[in-house]
């Protein structure tokens, strides 16, 4: 099973943080996770130096009223049965939440969207470039999600189908395994989907469709071997189309629960908030993507053996 001992939350008293949070205690139950939630009190730095004791008065109130409020944010349906922790700190957000992921050795990070303040814009602007430049770990986002895909009242995660939307290079094998062993652990169908972009296609000197298929399908295979997925109900897809609306629509059509993304450093992260899959699919979809970083993979893939039969 993957190793999910600790998963962050980041909160800021949002709907979308409450949606967040419904998801990581599901899933930190189903994995016998730590259940982390972090407020961080932005920095007032500007407002310091040219009110130093109205500022620090400000700061006191606002980390007081967040260190009461973070608890209360545990549904009480959890309370009892899940092993929890508040953080709550003062600064840069981006810089707080990646080193509680780091001192903290968290597994798992569950984000929320449209929230208010500069948690509320991870997905929004400069705040998500930086964090998923640099986050080491996977990152779940649940935004503005569909009826269907809430989580309410200690439910189960409706998990059901699991679908891994990848490229052809070498990094395939990072986000199939990881997909693979979830597929397992929730008794999940697996759809591996890659997508000829057709614009390429009328590109001088590109392969046809036919080709680019028939390359898709023998690297699905390849990666198959090479991670001995076996006893894992899988379904290998090719489509021709634009690459984010394809995923999604595939999605939407196939009752899919769960999208998996790799995050490359430069041809897929880098451009992630400049109009690229990635950001396409995180912003759009309304079911949970799951992001994971190629470039760290070592990082969260140790503890996570090949997939096997009898796994």
């Amino acid at each position: 099973m993957i190793n999910l001992s600790k998963i962050l939350v980041p909160i800021d008293f949002s709907g979308p943080s409450r949606k967040a949070i419904d998801y990581g205690a599901a899933l930190a139950l189903k994995f016998q996770s730590r259940l982390v939630l972090a407020h961080i009190v932005p920095s007032m730095t500007a407002f310091n130096y040219a009110f130093p004791t109205d500022a620090f008065d400000l700061d006191k109130k606002a980390f007081a009223d967040a260190k009461a409020r973070a608890p209360q944010m545990i549904p009480p349906e959890y309370a009892t049965t899940l092993d929890t922790q508040t953080i709550v700190k003062s600064g840069d957000v981006r810089d707080e939440i990646l080193g509680i992921v780091n001192e903290e050795e968290i597994k798992l990070v569950v984000m929320g969207a449209h929230g208010r303040g500069a948690v509320g814009h991870f997905l929004l602007g400069s705040t998500t470039e930086r964090i998923l430049r640099r986050v080491p770990v996977p990152i779940l986002t649940v935004s503005h999600l569909s009826p269907e895909h809430e989580i309410y009242e200690h439910r189960t995660i409706p998990i059901h189908r699991i679908l891994y939307a990848t490229d052809l290079t070498e990094n395939i094998k990072v986000g199939l395994r990881y997909a693979a062993q979830l597929a397992r652990t929730f008794n999940a169908d697996l759809k591996v989907l890659n997508v000829v972009d057709n614009g390429e296609l009328f590109h001088t000197g590109f392969p046809g469709f036919v080709a680019e298929r028939d390359n898709a399908l023998n690297r699905f295979h390849w990666a198959l071997q090479e991670e001995n997925v076996t006893g894992v109900r899988t379904e290998l897809i090719v489509l021709e189309g634009q690459p984010h609306s394809t995923i999604l629509q595939y999605a939407d059509r196939n009752f899919i629960d769960l999208i998996v993304l790799n995050l490359h450093s430069k041809t897929f992260l880098e451009r992630a908030m400049l109009g690229s899959t990635a950001e396409r699919v995180i912003r759009a979809a309304s079911l949970p993507v799951l992001s994971l970083p190629v470039a760290t993979a070592e990082r969260y893939m140790t503890a996570i053996a090949p997939v096997h039969a009898n796994a």
